[in-house]
This record gives C-alpha cells, structure tokens and sequence, in this order.
C-alpha cells in the first residue's frame, strides 16, 4: 500500500450532506451476516447506535444459490427498506 492519506468511500444516495453512516454492515447473504443484521434490524437493545447511522453493502455476483438470492430479494430487502437503512450493492461493471 502506497502513501499515508485515507480515501473516502462515496456511496451513491448518502453522500448529500446528511449524516453520514458510521456502521458498516458487510452482508455476506449468509447465516451469520443475516442473523446480525436482522437482530440489529428488530431488537435495537442489541446495538447502540441509530439505524440512520448503518449502511448495509453486498454484492450479489449471480454464483449464489438460486434459493439464496430469491430468499434474500423476497426477505431480506424488504425488511432493510422497512426500517429505512441504506442499502449498498457493490458490483463490477458487467457482472450486474
């Protein structure tokens, strides 16, 4: 890695001088990462920050199960939409 400086990560749909997210859910579309993100979605005992500070990134590349993306796009998303917690999806040009 070259040079000390940070760079920041510009997310399309957060950057427009509102808060900006200091969470950092990286959904892997697994057990693991769906569990955290459901609990921390309906039992806010279990985190100690807002959900407007959470961003939710993933990327679904197509190699997933069939049943996996169908579960998570039936599921999943519309509980993140519900509780108006931004969703990220991290692709390569001509993989989406």
């Amino acid at each position: 890695m070259s040079g000390t400086g940070s760079t920041e990560l510009e997310l399309p749909g957060i950057d427009d001088g509102a808060r900006r997210p200091s969470v950092v859910v990286s959904y892997g579309l697994g057990l693991d990462s769906t569990c955290l993100l459901l609990r921390w979605l309906t039992e806010p005992q279990t985190r100690d920050f807002d959900l407007a500070d959470m961003v939710v990134v993933t990327a679904m590349t197509g190699d997933e199960f069939a049943s996996t993306a169908r579960d998570v796009e039936t599921f999943i998303w519309g509980q993140i939409l519900m509780f108006t917690v931004v969703p990220a999806e991290a692709s390569w040009p001509g993989l989406a």
